[in-house]
């Protein structure tokens, strides 16, 4: 079964590089299990901005979400900077239900856009994985 990058290609696409604020500090007042809790909530409320806007989730790095679209799927609408402002709102909404049951902090977020080529293409043999280096 050939998937899609079987073969590496290039492809012009949008990354969202989407940060936790202050999530060090975060940890560190809650430990590590109340920390991991929190960023899971934060995770998962971003998770249905980025469907709305038709991303996808590229990977997790630390407090940082990795959104991407191809340029073809991320201009209409101008979806990834409409993606941003939904995940603040969700990150908000977020904050009030938090802040009724005196929960963790309240979740903000920073975030970078960049849209430029790719080749992407899968690697590994064990466990494969879809990567997008930048093309120099």
């Amino acid at each position: 079964m050939l998937g899609r990058y079987r073969r590496p290609r290039a492809e012009r696409r949008f990354f969202l590089f989407v940060d936790v604020i202050g999530s060090t500090a975060i940890a560190e007042r809650l430990g590590p299990l109340q920390a991991h809790r929190f960023l899971a909530a934060v995770f998962s409320a971003t998770a249905e901005p980025v469907a709305a806007c038709r991303g996808e989730i590229y990977q997790y790095v630390g407090d940082e979400i990795v959104v991407t679209w191809t340029e073809s799927e991320g201009r209409p609408e101008a979806g990834p900077l409409r993606c941003y402002f939904l995940m603040e709102k969700a990150l908000r909404d977020l904050s009030a239900k938090h802040s009724a049951r005196s929960s963790p902090p309240n979740p903000a977020c920073a975030a970078a856009l960049h849209l430029g080529e790719v080749i992407a293409g899968e690697v590994g043999e064990v466990r494969r994985a879809i990567v997008l280096p930048r093309r120099s």
